[in-house]
C-alpha cells in the first residue's frame, strides 16, 4: 500500500457525480488513478495495481517514463501548441522519425489527436484522392468510435451507439477467420477460399476508393495467414483500390515489429497509428500517405490540437526509447 490521497473518498463523490464514463455499466467503481510508475498505478486510497491493459494501451514504455517526462517538461518551456497552417520543431522531427521507421510506400504525415480521428482523415484523402465515395472494410475490423470510423467499423454493438443507421456507401470484405473457417479448411492448406468472392464483391461496388483494414485484428483478435493478405494485394492493386492500414493498436513495436505491415511486406498507400504514439502525453495520432495521394488532401482538414508540440516532443523520445 502505498500513501492515501487526502479526501480520497470526497474524490470518488465527486467522479461518481460530475464525471460522464464511457462505459455504461462498469464493473464495481472505476479506479480513481493518484500516482503511476512503470506498470504500476496506485489509487486515492493507497491501492497499488498492475496496469495490464497500459491505459488503454498507450503507454507501451510504461507510466511516466523518465525520459518522457523530461522531454515533456523542457518543452513546456518551449513552445506548446501553433496554428495548423504552422509547424515546431518536435512535430517536424517527429514526422521525419516516422516516416523513416515506416513502410517505404508513406513519405508524408499528418498529426491528428486520436486513432478514430486519424482513420476519419484516412477516409477523407482515400475519397479526396480517387474521387470515389465507398470503402471496403473487414468483417471483425475496428477503426473507431466517431461517426465516420464507425461506418468502417463491423461489430454491431458499436454501430448501433451511432443512434441512427448508418450509411451503405461502405461494405464489409471477408476475413481470414482460420480458427473456425466458414469454407471448412486448414490454414496449411487452404486456397484462401474465404476470399472466393472478394473480387465479385469489388467489382459490384466500383466506386470503391480504399480497403481500410488492420494488419492484424487488434478488438476481432484475427491474424490472417500471408497468402491471404497477398491474394488481397493482388485483388485490390488490379482494380486501383487503395489501401489503409490502421495501425492503432498494432504500431509502434507492439506486434514485434516497428508496424504489423512488416510481417506481410504490405506497402500502404496510407497509414494510420496513435494510442502509444505520445506515451500517454496528450493526445496524438497521425495519419501517413504517398507523395501522390499526400498530394490531393485539402488543407482546411486541420484538429486544432493535432501535434501539439509537447505530444509530439514526448513521441520523439517514446519512439526513440521502443
Amino acid at each position: 500500500m502505498g500513501q492515501p490521497t487526502p479526501d480520497a473518498d470526497a474524490i470518488e463523490a465527486a467522479d461518481r457525480k460530475y464525471v460522464m464514463r464511457p462505459w455504461t455499466n462498469p464493473p464495481g467503481e472505476p479506479v480513481i488513478v493518484a500516482r503511476a510508475k512503470g506498470c504500476t498505478v496506485t489509487d486515492v486510497h493507497g491501492k497499488e495495481y498492475l496496469d495490464l491493459t497500459a491505459g488503454y494501451f498507450v503507454n507501451n514504455v510504461g507510466h511516466c517514463h523518465p525520459r518522457i517526462a523530461e522531454a515533456v517538461k523542457r518543452q513546456v518551456d518551449e513552445v506548446l501548441q501553433v496554428s495548423g497552417k504552422h509547424g515546431t520543431i518536435p512535430t517536424v522531427r517527429l514526422a521525419e522519425k516516422l516516416i523513416k521507421l515506416a513502410p517505404r510506400s508513406v513519405d508524408k504525415a499528418f498529426f491528428s489527436t486520436g486513432g478514430s480521428e486519424s482513420n476519419e482523415v484516412a477516409l477523407k484523402l482515400a475519397r479526396q484522392y480517387t474521387k470515389k465515395p465507398d470503402v471496403a472494410y473487414l468483417q471483425n475490423g475496428y477503426h473507431g468510435l466517431t461517426l465516420g470510423s464507425l461506418e468502417v467499423t463491423a461489430s454491431e454493438k458499436y454501430r448501433e451507439s451511432a443512434g441512427k443507421p448508418l450509411g451503405t456507401d461502405n461494405y464489409p470484405i471477408p476475413t481470414a477467420y482460420c480458427y473456425r473457417c466458414p469454407a471448412k479448411q486448414s490454414p496449411g492448406t487452404c486456397k484462401t477460399e474465404c476470399l472466393d468472392g472478394l473480387e465479385a464483391t469489388l467489382d459490384a461496388h466500383p466506386k470503391t476508393a480504399a480497403i481500410i483494414a488492420e494488419p492484424i485484428q487488434a478488438v476481432g483478435g484475427l491474424a490472417p495467414p500471408q497468402k491471404w493478405w497477398d491474394r488481397v494485394e493482388r485483388v485490390r492493386k488490379a482494380r486501383g483500390i487503395l489501401l489503409i492500414a490502421d495501425e492503432v493498436q498494432t504500431g509502434l513495436g507492439r506486434t514485434g515489429k516497428m508496424f504489423a505491415c512488416e510481417h506481410y511486406g504490405l506497402e500502404p498507400e496510407i497509414l494510420t497509428g496513435g494510442k502509444g504514439l505520445s506515451g500517454g502525453v496528450g493526445s496524438l495520432a497521425v495519419t501517413a500517405a504517398s507523395d501522390e495521394v499526400a498530394g490531393h488532401f485539402f488543407g482546411g482538414t486541420t484538429p486544432t490540437s493535432g501535434g501539439n508540440a509537447v505530444s509530439s516532443a514526448a513521441g520523439s523520445r517514446c519512439t526513440a526509447t521502443a
